[in-house]
């Protein structure tokens, strides 16, 4: 059945099948030759003006006359009325009610939009509602769906969105309705196409990455449609270098060289972007530890110096330990990061190093020796006596020995008293020898002088005479060879008998071998010697 409103008329079509054995067809009563007398068909109209309601309701029916079982049958209203009718509702009598037939509230609401298919950021999309309904829909109603709740925004059959973003949920649904009720479209989502938006990168593992271990990087972002490549960059210096091509890039066995910069570029059809740089935090255990002193360079003795430790760390350096070099042994003085000398001496003079440590491992410094500044000390006059003897083949051994006692006290063509004693006042020789046999030389006694004070002005030491009288006796020695007959065997030489500031040196030895050429005295300190 169904129902067509015209201006001024309305017709109703009726299409009959026939259900056996119980004499009904399409509900109606039929009589003999299919007549439809007992169809009781009222018809009211209405035109919404009370001065001149609808007058002369007639209904008739085409075919007219009896209609054959199977068969159509069209019904049509017509009415007098000004303004002109504008609805016709058709009832069918049932026993001994009228049933209200030909009507429906809205049917099948759809929803489209223009343009259709994707939509590109930006752009502006028109959506349009339609429905089925009888009479037609009076009035449409427009809803976006908002977290689980539907808001209402629009009453127009067509819904415009202008510069479509991709952040919003662009879910919309209609409603239609008239005078017999109302229904709502299904859902309709905008596909809304845009280029990468939100790239991020992000490690696996995360957090702190231990030095030597492994680390993938992983690239994402939300892109409509999905990101079609991903491309890596690694910061060196001021500029982005590319080095991989892939949505995830892995670093295996990774060192402190790897701490870069890195980012990730996502591109679709629509366009690219970037993430932010990610550093790397890599966790390794203390390099590069060095001392230093504060203040630099030589320390003056009496001073006060203070010594640093510095190294690099991830995490940073937890615990310092410091040593300082005795002998072959290193001992622990102390366990922060500065150590402090108050008052420093010379026998602070060691050599310190530090260890710096965290929970993945620790490391040493390299020793770091104090120069330590200071006055002259301990300043004596030390005393080298040399061998010499003419032989054929040539000399190839020195013994020296203290008179009186047998045991040698040194090898070689020189020997050094490197600060004269009262022990060491007593003569001294050497023997010279060489395949064929050896040669003694006379003892040549040393001595302190009496006016230590005058010479030690002058040379330096309490028995600074010495150098004086050696030099002095040497440069008369030879002087007078030039002089003396060969023949002389021996000579006593020495300066004038009332100067006792010099003492007489006794050279009991052949001229002619010349075994003692010469004396030197020299200053010596534990840190400096000054050879004279």
């Amino acid at each position: 059945m169904t129902g067509t409103g015209m201006t001024g008329q309305q017709q109703l079509t009726l299409h009959f099948r026939h259900t056996a054995g119980t004499g009904m067809t399409s509900g109606l009563i039929l009589q003999h030759h299919y007549l439809l007398p007992l169809l009781n068909l009222r018809h009211t109209a209405g035109t919404g003006v009370h001065s001149d309601s609808p007058k002369t309701v007639l209904a008739s029916s085409r075919p007219s006359g009896g209609i054959l079982e199977g068969g159509s049958v069209t019904l049509t209203c017509s009415s007098d009325a000004n303004p002109p009718v504008w609805s016709y509702t058709w009832f069918k009598r049932s026993v001994t009610e009228d049933i209200q037939i030909g009507t429906d509230s809205p049917k099948t609401v759809l929803v489209s939009n223009r343009p259709s298919g994707g939509i590109l950021e930006g752009t502006t999309v028109t959506l349009t509602c339609s429905s089925e309904a009888n009479p037609p829909v009076e009035s449409y109603t427009w809803f976006k769906r908002s977290g689980t709740e539907d808001i209402q925004i629009g009453n127009e059959q067509s819904y415009s969105i202008k510069h479509t973003v991709f952040a919003e949920s662009y879910i919309y649904k209609c409603r239609a309705s008239n005078r017999h009720g109302s229904a709502f479209s299904e859902y309709m989502h905008l596909n809304i196409l845009y280029s990468p938006k939100r790239v991020l990168v992000s490690n696996r593992p995360s957090g702190g990455i231990h030095e030597g271990t492994s680390v993938a990087l992983n690239c994402s972002s939300e892109a409509n449609p999905p990101v079609e490549s991903y491309t890596w960059f690694k910061r060196s210096g001021t500029e982005d270098f590319q080095i991989w091509t892939g949505q995830s890039y892995r670093i295996r066995d990774i060192s402190i060289e790897e701490s870069h910069k890195y980012k990730c570029r996502a591109s679709n059809q629509h366009g690219s972007a970037f993430s932010e740089y990610t550093t790397l935090d890599i966790l390794y255990s203390p390099k590069t530890v060095l001392v230093s002193s504060r203040p630099s360079g030589g320390i003056r003795e009496g001073h006060s110096v203070t010594l640093t430790c510095s190294s690099e760390a991830n995490p940073p350096v937890k615990s310092y330990t410091w040593f300082k070099r005795s002998g072959r042994e290193d001992l622990q003085i102390a366990y922060s990061q500065n150590y402090s000398i108050e008052q420093i001496s010379i026998e602070d003079s060691y050599k310190y190093k530090c260890k710096a440590s965290n929970q993945h491992g620790f490391a040493f410094s390299e020793y770091t020796p104090l120069d330590i500044l200071y006055v002259p000390k301990k300043t004596s006059v030390s005393v080298t006596l040399t061998c010499k003897a003419h032989a054929n083949p040539p000399v190839t051994d020195y013994t020296w020995y203290k008179e009186g006692e047998s045991k040698p006290v040194a090898y070689g063509q020189t020997y050094s008293i490197a600060s004269v004693t009262k022990e060491d006042i007593a003569p001294f020789y050497c023997k010279a020898g060489n395949i064929i046999g050896h040669d003694y030389a006379r003892p040549i006694p040393v001595t302190c002088i009496g006016k230590a004070q005058v010479v030690a002005a002058g040379i330096g030491g309490f028995c600074g005479g010495l150098a004086a009288a050696v030099l002095f006796t040497i440069l008369w020695i030879r002087r007078k060879k030039q002089k003396a007959s060969i023949e002389d065997d021996y000579e006593n030489v020495g300066p004038d008998p009332k100067d006792d500031t010099y003492t007489a040196l006794d050279l009991k030895t052949k001229p002619s071998d010349d075994v003692y050429e010469s004396l030197t005295t020299e200053t010596f300190s534990p840190y400096a010697t000054t050879q004279v």
